[in-house]
């Protein structure tokens, strides 16, 4: 039943035609999110951790991650109503370190919070 696809209530109400934005994390007002390294690390070491503790249930963040069973750099998870799903298997687990665990990730590697603009 893996249709490749995910399938969501998404709370901006996305669309066609509606635009939306991929907000970088620096705007997210995560503490300890990031790094100020030079070595080219964007995310801290914990960032999964931060993530699962500062996440609330309207965030919709698209996370490129490394799996351990998967030399793709590619391989990309979603965030949303407190819950992750690999799109790989589609099952939606909670959103807590041990699901990032279960799924073989062990790093984040970009990731972008889908932001609906206002409506004027």
């Amino acid at each position: 039943m893996n249709s490749g696809l995910i399938q969501t209530s998404m709370h901006c109400q996305l669309n066609y035609s509606r635009k939306f934005i991929l907000q970088k994390p620096v705007k997210w007002a995560y503490p300890g999110l990031l790094m100020n390294k030079r070595d080219g690390t964007l995310f801290s070491f914990n960032a999964i951790d931060v993530i699962c503790s500062h996440a609330v249930p309207s965030d919709q963040l698209l996370l490129r991650v490394r799996i351990s069973k998967s030399e793709n750099p590619l391989h990309c998870i979603a965030v949303t109503q407190n819950q992750v799903v690999d799109p790989d298997d589609g099952i939606w687990r909670p959103l807590q370190p041990e699901s990032f665990s279960d799924l073989g990730i062990g790093e984040v590697l970009r990731a972008f919070r889908i932001v609906c603009p206002k409506t004027k």
